[in-house]
């Protein structure tokens, strides 16, 4: 071992400073700066890689959970229950697999009646359609029910939305509760009433008739 050498660091000059000793020292750090130079560099490399990685991963996550592009129909407006599917008032866009509901149509629904109310941007969603025969009144018939038009009083004021219950006028009671008007207007309205109800209704029409009462 030369006496410019250690064990435990660089060597260092001692007291016969001299050209080579000094140049041994120096060697020695410059060696040292470009270690700790490489290992810095390889380390924000690596940093760096794993940020990469991590990115395209969750990039990755995302892919799957919302699934590839499909063409589906969607409302540029609103539109009414019960009313006619005009040209311009849908539009066929691309949109991810897992934003489309199940059951939304891959024909063009134009000319189809609605159901229901459709707001604009709504996916058209064949549960939201009415069936392509049909009218308007029918159209808007909620699944399970059957539409009954009555003669009612100028008094009684319903629209269109209204709940009711259709209460007999012989005895005061409740022969359909919960029904629906779809229609009203000129002394008439059309109710939505639920198939277990419509033989009642029909029946206390043949003797007495009865009256809508709004329900909260």
């Amino acid at each position: 071992m030369s006496r410019f050498d250690t064990d435990d660091g660089p060597p260092r000059p001692d007291s016969a400073w001299n050209l080579r000793s000094v140049s041994t020292y120096f060697r020695f750090l410059i060696r040292r700066w470009h270690a700790m130079k490489w290992a810095v560099a390889a380390g924000a490399a690596l940093v760096l890689i794993l940020s990469v990685t991590g990115a395209r991963s969750s990039a990755l996550q995302a892919r799957d959970k919302w699934g590839q592009a499909r063409s589906v129909w969607v409302a540029t407006r609103p539109i009414a229950a019960g009313q006619l599917i005009a040209a311009g008032e849908v539009e066929h866009l691309n949109l991810p697999a897992g934003a489309i509901p199940d059951d939304a149509i891959a024909d063009d629904p134009t000319g189809i009646r609605t159901h229901d109310a459709m707001t604009s941007g709504e996916v058209i969603r064949l549960g939201r359609l009415a069936p392509e025969s049909g009218s308007e009144m029918a159209a808007l018939l909620p699944a399970g029910t059957r539409g009954i038009t009555i003669r009612i009083d100028d008094g009684a004021v319903v629209v269109r939305g209204d709940l009711v219950d259709l209460v007999a006028m012989v005895g005061g009671r409740p022969v359909a509760t919960s029904t629906v008007v779809i229609s009203a207007g000129d002394g008439w309205a059309t109710f939505a009433v639920p198939e277990s109800m419509v033989s009642a209704v029909v029946n206390e029409l043949s003797v007495g008739g009865v009256v809508p009462v709004l329900a909260p």
